[in-house]
């Protein structure tokens, strides 16, 4: 079986009800900043407040999913083909020797060191 496919996937566990929850927080800040901007103006930073933790929440939790999507083995695959598809160019510019083999010399010892840092091999050839 195919790794893509046209069918239109199913929304990931509890999507509807993030969804929910998000717009009625939106319609919550929104009236609330209503009432604070045209009767109760001491509304207006405790509405700030709240969507600064909120959007705080979010971005914490936004990096956690993409950090679990990164980790996946479908988009190691792809990184992988990415990062040697860049060191082959970087490699037959070092060979043309110059200020671009010194900067693509530069540059594979930076992907190496990366590669180290999470735990792989560096490039073999070099």
């Amino acid at each position: 079986m195919s790794e893509h496919t046209t069918a239109k996937p199913e929304p990931y566990p509890g999507r509807d009800g993030l969804n929910k929850a998000q717009a009625r927080a939106r319609r919550a800040f929104a009236r609330s900043f209503k009432e604070g901007v045209r009767f109760d103006p001491a509304l207006v930073p405790e509405v700030a407040r709240l969507v600064a933790e909120a959007t705080e929440t979010l971005n914490r939790v936004a990096a956690d999913a993409e950090q679990l999507e990164q980790s996946s083995a479908r988009h190691q695959r792809a990184l992988k083909a990415s990062e040697d598809k860049v060191r082959a160019q970087l490699r037959k510019a070092q060979r043309l020797g110059g200020a671009r083999g010194r900067q693509a010399t530069a540059m594979l010892a930076q992907l190496d060191a990366r590669a180290a840092a999470h735990g792989r091999p560096a490039d073999a050839r070099g």
